[in-house]
């Protein structure tokens, strides 16, 4: 270790000594389970990268070190947001930053992810996350305007969606909304059939 630290100290310009010491630092480091120098030396190959692909695949591996060996979540976060710098869809730290949110009831961050995989998906994958962003709101930030947006945001993309009708009228109800709750009462009625349409249209003349 001592030889590769002195090649990588008397000629840190040189790419191939630089990958060629770094990447025998890195193997010895995991070898010997020395994290935090491992942490440092995969960062620093992160910066000697080639390409942006390679750049972020070790940027990844350093934010699983954090979290798994180094129980340093935050540190985590801070990787894989370096990550998203480079490569704002990248799906592996996404993923990853949805769960370490999600774990550490870090509800706005949360939203923020989910508002990005929202950009780049489809719209049927889409409005399950649309549905989350609309829960976290109500649920756990007790905002229900916002709420009530989301579930407007799912019925943009798909009219009929039933339960984003059946949560915008308990939320209208709630706020006492009545010419919006009125208006969803009848789009409710129009897709509905016998008994329970009736219901529909009985609500809303009273």
């Amino acid at each position: 270790i001592a030889a590769y630290q002195r090649l990588l100290e008397a000629d840190p310009t040189s790419p191939t000594t630089i990958r060629r010491a770094g990447a025998a630092l890195a193997r010895l480091y995991e070898e010997q389970q020395r994290w935090p120098e491992l942490r440092g030396i995969m960062r620093r190959q992160s910066e000697w990268a080639e390409d942006a692909g390679e750049r972020r695949a070790l940027l990844a591996r350093v934010a699983q070190l954090e979290e798994e060996r180094l129980g340093d979540k935050d540190a985590a976060v801070a990787t894989w947001r370096d990550v998203l710098a480079d490569q704002p869809s990248d799906a592996g730290a996404l993923h990853a930053l949805e769960r370490l949110f999600q774990a550490s009831a870090r509800w706005r961050d949360l939203i923020e992810i989910l508002r990005r995989k929202i950009d780049i998906a489809s719209n049927e994958e889409d409005i399950p996350l649309l549905s989350r962003v609309a829960e976290i709101h109500e649920r756990e930030l007790r905002e229900s305007d916002e709420a009530i947006g989301a579930w407007l945001e799912v019925l943009d993309r798909d009219g009929e969606h039933a339960r984003a009708l059946a949560e915008l009228a308990r939320l209208y109800a709630a706020a006492e909304r009545h010419a919006d709750l009125i208006d969803v009462r009848e789009r409710q009625a129009a897709l509905a059939h016998g008994d329970e349409q009736l219901a529909l249209h009985v609500e809303i003349a009273r």
